[in-house]
């Protein structure tokens, strides 16, 4: 049988035998309480199942009666010879991803997700057709798996909306090692690996609105990463290196959004094809034959890119009406080529200015619209030629400098008084040069907590803020950090960034509902035990943060059972 957790005797024995909830629970009440527990057990509880022990094999416990609609199948480390159709709603887990496989032997399609709210993970999916199949699903996630040496794809979702493809390793497939296609919208392929495949990751044929975030693509025989025939994509954050061809391909799907990538080494790096109002935003494009390319790509535009030890810097095909400004072009061998593209712009005007030019040779020593003023500004006094056709009439005397913050994570939404909890702040230097700045982070208009940062050129780094509580009073607070400018820095709009509200409530009350009552109590029990990245994990209910649901959690709620706001 499957192990199950004893809500009602659990609850009821630590609620009702803690003196401060005795003495302020009737006799009537606590049966009343009882009573309640026993409902909610009847109606919600689930089951935790293993293979081997319960079932010889996953696709017997998939198929038992026994195992229910949102039941937890885990499988234990070995090698399992089988092809698994995932046809319940259920979470599939392995013991561990380095030690749990599931061998296709040759054939097939080794694990197929064809129904909704499907979590699989912990797996080595190898030697079939298809590694992992999503199909037809909504709302189900792949994460941190390995699909690899497949004859063909290593994950794949077709006909598929608002799925999670997540910390997986997709290598060594013929194929793909992701793809989303037919049809699969509103999807995140965030933080995988995909190395030595022919295509690393690939959105394609009207898969719109899908999100590409922080993989790893490297070394595939023909694109790292590609969107094609998808409209309204986001690629952002993604490295692409030594792939043989193209680093980032976007082709045919207008409206996308290209940006905080690096494109090292490969054949191009950055290439848009086809593809209208594009916008190529703080890239890094280096070490290829082409830096950043668009291809009869109208009405796009480049800001705060860095393309440097290209053959090409930029290279604009048959693509008119692009905008480029705040871009670095440095050391290039050429650093623009154009054919049979105009109404190009090079400048945001004054004083915003142009783009940085390593081969500029004119001074700053003036200022002003037309540079005839007393000054510097850090624009160069005279226009930097780019060919017969186009110049950057505010050239910038110095490589463009940016500190960006990028995300602010609260990792609670509720805390009690007095708790601490921390807060992950993702800032990134999107300059040329070393920076040293400071990052606050606050609630509502009351610093909480800061800390110097030095960072790279051109890097990220997130670091853990730490806010304790104690001294706040009990309220709904606005989280948002600050980083200072750095000299020379003006463009400043993202030196702040404001995400989530916290609240602030009576230790215990982890449904900020103004009282500590059974429901937070039983909500804790619901899902105890569970760690983070488990299903029913959640953050608000782990009392004191110490990564797990359990009795100290409980314990702590019962402590303050009944207190309200008067």
């Amino acid at each position: 049988m499957g192990e199950k957790i004893a809500l009602v005797p659990f609850c009821l024995l630590l609620i009702l035998s803690h003196p401060s909830v005795l003495g302020a629970v009737t006799g009537f009440q606590r049966n009343r309480l009882s009573a309640y527990l026993q409902e909610k057990a009847i109606t919600a509880d689930s089951a935790i199942w293993w293979v081997p022990d319960n079932f010889e094999t996953i696709q017997e416990a998939i198929n038992s009666p026994l195992v229910g609609l949102g039941d937890t199948i885990r499988v234990r480390q070995g090698i399992y010879n089988e092809h698994v159709v995932v046809n319940k709603t259920v979470s599939l887990i392995g013991e561990d991803c380095l030690t749990t496989f599931i061998d296709g032997n040759g054939n097939g399609t080794i694990v197929n997700i064809t129904v909704n709210n499907v979590y699989f993970s912990g797996f080595t999916v190898i030697n079939g057709d298809y590694g992992i199949c999503v199909f037809g699903s909504t709302d189900s996630a792949v994460v941190g798996n390995n699909a690899n040496n497949n004859q063909y794809d290593g994950i794949s979702l077709k006909y598929s909306s608002h799925c999670t493809i997540t910390r997986n390793n997709a290598n060594n497939n013929y194929g793909f090692g992701v793809i989303v296609d037919y049809f699969s919208s509103n999807c995140t392929i965030s933080e995988n690996n995909a190395t030595r495949n022919w295509i690393g990751i690939s959105v394609e044929k009207e898969s719109h609105n899908c999100t590409m975030d922080e993989n790893n693509v490297e070394n595939n025989d023909y694109h790292g990463l590609q969107v094609y025939l998808s409209q309204n994509c986001t690629i952002v954050g993604n490295n692409a290196k030594n792939n043989l061809y193209y680093g980032i391909h976007v082709y045919f799907s207008n409206n996308s959004i290209i940006s905080k990538n690096t494109a090292d080494s490969n054949a191009e790096g950055i290439n848009l094809e086809e593809s209208k109002h594009c916008n190529v935003d703080e890239n890094l494009a280096q070490n290829n034959y082409y830096g950043i390319c668009f291809l009869c790509s109208d009405n796009g535009t480049a800001v705060g890119n860095t393309a440097s030890k290209n053959m090409v810097g930029v290279y604009l095909y048959c693509s008119n009406n692009t905008i480029f400004y705040h871009n670095n072009f440095a050391n290039n061998t050429n650093q623009v080529e154009i054919i049979e593209s105009y109404n190009s712009a090079w400048n945001n005007s004054y004083p915003s200015g142009g783009n940085y030019w390593s081969n500029y040779t004119g001074v700053d020593q003036f200022s002003g619209p037309s540079q005839d003023e007393p000054g510097s500004d850090g624009i160069g006094d005279t226009s930097h030629a780019i060919d017969v056709n186009n110049a950057d009439n505010y050239p910038l005397m110095k490589p463009w400098t940016n500190i960006a913050i990028t995300n602010v994570f609260p990792c609670k939404t509720i805390v009690g008084e007095g708790y601490s909890f921390p807060i992950n702040v993702k800032m990134e230097n999107q300059g040329n040069f070393t920076e040293n700045f400071n990052v606050t982070v606050h609630a509502n208009t009351t610093s909480v907590t800061s800390q110097t940062v030095t960072l790279t050129s051109r890097n990220s780094t997130t670091i853990i803020f730490t806010w304790n509580t104690s001294g706040f009073a009990k309220d709904n607070y606005t989280i948002w950090a600050y980083a200072t400018p750095v000299p020379g820095e003006t463009d400043t709009a993202d030196n702040t960034l404001t995400n989530g509200i916290v609240t602030v409530a009576f230790v215990g009350d982890v449904n900020a509902d103004g009282i500590v009552d059974i429901e937070d109590i039983y909500s804790m029990a619901l899902v105890y035990g569970t760690t983070p990245g488990e299903p029913g994990y959640k953050p608000n209910l782990d009392i004191n943060y110490d990564g797990i649901i359990d009795i100290e959690d409980i314990y702590t709620a019962a402590l303050h059972y009944g207190e309200k706001d008067p």
